[in-house]
This record gives C-alpha cells, structure tokens and sequence, in this order.
C-alpha cells in the first residue's frame, strides 16, 4: 500500500474476508482474528488508505461453503469455489461475533 500512496494514489481494501480450512478450530479462529487485524492495521496506518469493506458481515449469508457458481457462467466459474473453506467473516451463521470481531476493532481503536 505505501507505494501505491507515495505516488499520491488513495487506496482501499475492498471485499475483505479471510477463510479457513473447515472444520473451524480455536487456533483457527486465533489465526483468522490476527490476519484481520494486521489487515485493518495496515490501512488504519497507511496515510491515503481511505477504507475497508468486508465482504459479507455474517457467514450466514457468505460465499462459502455452500457457495455454487450458475451452470455454464463464464464470469463465475470454478475457480471461485474454494472446497473445504469457510467461516470467513466477523460473524458466524448464528449472527455471533467471532474473535475476527475483536482483531478489527483492536486495530481501529
């Protein structure tokens, strides 16, 4: 990010989620709360970093596991399916905040 900002260039961090090898283990959850953190940090310290947005807020709406591309649709095809991954947002399917909830908030407070 900070050589896109050094040439005076605003950046982002757009659709952000970290997934995990299912099924989701405490270490996991660990590993994935950190990853966010230093995700959320690095745009909280880079001057011209102008925002973050998470992919989805909840697993329970998410891509995946259970994400399907259409049948025959260039645009979306295999490579976006990531078989055995999941549990990749700040909330899990029961609409409770995982610990990648407190790595985000760690980092922008």
């Amino acid at each position: 990010m900070a050589a896109f900002t050094a040439l005076g260039v605003q950046v982002a961090i757009t659709e952000l989620d970290i997934r995990m090898t299912l099924p989701s283990t405490d270490a996991l959850f660990a590993q994935q709360s950190t990853d966010y953190f230093n995700t959320v940090a690095a745009c909280v310290e880079t001057n011209g970093c102008v925002g973050i947005a998470i992919w989805d807020w909840t697993d329970k709406y998410s891509w995946g596991p259970a994400f399907q591309p259409p049948i025959n649709d260039p645009v979306c095809s295999d490579h976006l399916v990531f078989p055995g991954q999941g549990s990749a947002c700040p909330w899990n399917a029961n609409l409770a905040k995982k610990p990648a909830y407190a790595g985000i908030l760690t980092a922008l407070v």
